[in-house]
């Protein structure tokens, strides 16, 4: 497997805009954190680090429990009870939705939509 130009381009504008790198080598097999790449794309496949989407639990109402993004919207919606996966976005089980849209603090993240569910911290 080898990047596209395009996703090289990519990756690289990401890390020159602060974002954190990871690389895969093409011989070894896992991820892992690089501070200076070397640019090797011969060898090496680079990412963006993967992290899940936050926000600051502190300005959310408490009923609010869980947040999720779904495929086609780049903003996550907030929901009281755990939502479940339908087709291509997080579908509430019970109880009030609302978009994070409205909060500054709120960072969408760089996992596939699917892996986005994260729940509120307990010690909040």
């Amino acid at each position: 497997m080898t990047m596209t130009p395009d996703e090289i381009i990519e990756v690289v504008q990401a890390f020159k805009d602060g974002c954190e790198i990871e690389c895969f080598h093409l011989g070894a097999g896992s991820w892992y954190p690089v501070l200076k790449p070397k640019w090797d794309f011969s060898n090496y496949i680079y990412r963006v680090k993967l992290v899940k989407p936050s926000i600051d639990w502190s300005h959310v109402h408490e009923d609010f429990r869980f947040m999720a993004r779904n495929e086609y919207y780049p903003e996550s919606r907030l929901f009281t009870h755990r939502p479940e996966i339908s087709a291509s976005m997080w579908q509430p089980t019970d109880g009030k939705v609302r978009s994070t849209s409205v909060f500054a603090s709120y960072k969408p993240g760089t996992v596939d939509w699917q892996d986005s569910l994260v729940e509120r911290p307990e010690d909040e």
